[in-house]
């Protein structure tokens, strides 16, 4: 098959969604499909289908048709991620028809791709949508609950956005759930010989629940003067954050496994909302027990009291609490993050790359046959 991805943007730092995505695509060049994935230099739509374009808009559109081989342009690498040389990565100026190749499949991996895609002409590909997040935070309400109604085959990374896509009146769902590179975040260093640490991805963005988890972990210090902390993310040093807290900026895959993951005895997520959550995967691949807030996306793969514990969203006395429990009894840390680790084992990109090579080809061979 030829198969496009397209993605919203570049991302020059470590983005979990586009890893998923270069993933896949790294495995179905392996299967034998040819991969493109498209990335646009601008996102400027402001309606939901390409017919609102005024005629300058459509006379613009026939002069970048004339020098689309100049302004399509060849993406060399993907510097914090692996690329299979067989995958094409193309940078194009907008999602416009006239830059995107004729392909068998076409997938949308965001709510503003998927409103390009969904009016796609036929030649561009079968549609699909990879949905691994609900998006609004990132988008008007209105307009992404559109594209969960569009007429693409939606493919969800976790139960929870299945079960809110039939709320909306989503059709043609497929359940499809992530992966861990399980090459990549393993055990390093035993359970049982780690302190009293705790590992926290930062961003600056409010509902990923910094504030609260930092709040969480001042509070539990001030009873505890041995904890540790270490935060990491992919901007600078926050000013505001604890000096006692350790920060790494923008860490590899092989610092989060060895430095980070497999050196700290908990991993906390206070993130309000999650699609599905990939450091908290890594981390219990790497021996961490987790406390997470109840964000939706963490209930594929831990259960309270079974695999990690659950707190409340945006509730800090509800982590403090949590992190006291786990701190103060060895034996529940341990079984927990050992329990974690069997939960993880299951998710596999082998897996979900058999998952979704099936669909896609089921889908050819159902049109072909109409």
């Amino acid at each position: 098959m030829r198969i496009t991805f397209i993605l919203p943007g570049y991302a020059g730092q470590p983005s979990g969604g586009y890893r998923v995505v270069y993933e896949y695509a790294n495995g179905l060049v392996k299967c034998g499909h040819t991969v493109t994935i498209i990335h646009p230099r601008s996102l400027f739509r402001s309606g939901p289908s390409l017919s609102i374009f005024p005629r300058i808009a459509r006379e613009l559109k026939l002069f970048a048709r004339f020098l689309k081989n100049g302004l399509r342009t060849k993406i060399i690498s993907i510097p914090w991620q692996s690329v299979d040389s067989k995958v094409d990565l193309i940078s194009v100026p907008v999602l416009w028809p006239c830059f995107i190749p004729e392909s068998d499949i076409v997938i949308a991996t965001h709510w503003r791709t998927a409103e390009y895609v969904s009016v796609y002409p036929s030649n561009r590909g079968i549609g699909f949508y990879l949905i691994q997040h609900y998006e609004t935070w990132d988008g008007p309400e209105a307009r992404v609950n559109a594209t969960w109604r569009s007429n693409l085959h939606k493919v969800v990374i976790a139960k929870w956005l299945s079960i809110l896509g039939s709320r909306i009146g989503a059709e043609k769902i497929s359940y499809i759930p992530n992966a861990i590179d399980h090459k990549n975040f393993y055990l390093t260093q035993p359970i049982s010989d780690r302190g009293p640490t705790v590992a926290m991805m930062y961003s600056g963005q409010r509902w990923k629940g910094a504030e609260e988890g930092i709040a969480a972990l001042d509070r539990v210090k001030s009873v505890m003067p041995n904890l540790r902390a270490v935060l990491f993310g992919i901007s600078a040093r926050p000013k505001s954050l604890p000096l006692w807290i350790e920060y790494r900026e923008n860490p590899t895959q092989a610092a989060l496994r060895d430095e980070i993951y497999n050196r700290n005895s908990i991993y906390l997520c206070p993130s309000w909302s999650e699609g599905w959550g990939l450091p908290i995967t890594e981390a219990m691949a790497c021996g961490c027990a987790v406390i997470s807030a109840d964000n939706g996306g963490v209930h594929e793969f831990v259960e309270h009291y079974g695999s990690g514990l659950i707190a409340r969203v945006r509730d800090v006395e509800a982590l403090v609490s949590a992190l006291h429990e786990l701190l103060g009894d060895e034996g529940l840390r341990q079984r927990l993050a050992q329990e974690g680790m069997r939960a993880v084992k299951s998710f596999t990109y082998d897996r979900s790359l058999g998952q979704l090579d099936k669909l896609l080809v089921s889908s050819i061979e159902t049109a072909q046959a109409r």
